[in-house]
């Protein structure tokens, strides 16, 4: 079961992914360690936003 603070935290998460794309950033949600940079290699966010080089 889902809980409240689950579903706030997952809400918020889509609307700032749906900001960034709309400011020219691709999204990636639970991204996988070998896509990560390799200063978060040992870090594993929700999410992450990439623009260009």
């Amino acid at each position: 079961m889902t809980t409240p603070t689950a579903n706030l935290e997952r809400d918020r998460l889509l609307q700032l992914a749906e900001e960034y794309r709309n400011q020219g950033y691709e999204v990636s949600f639970h991204p996988n360690p070998e896509d990560l940079p390799d200063f978060l290699k040992n870090y594993r966010p929700d999410m992450i936003v990439r623009r260009g080089g």
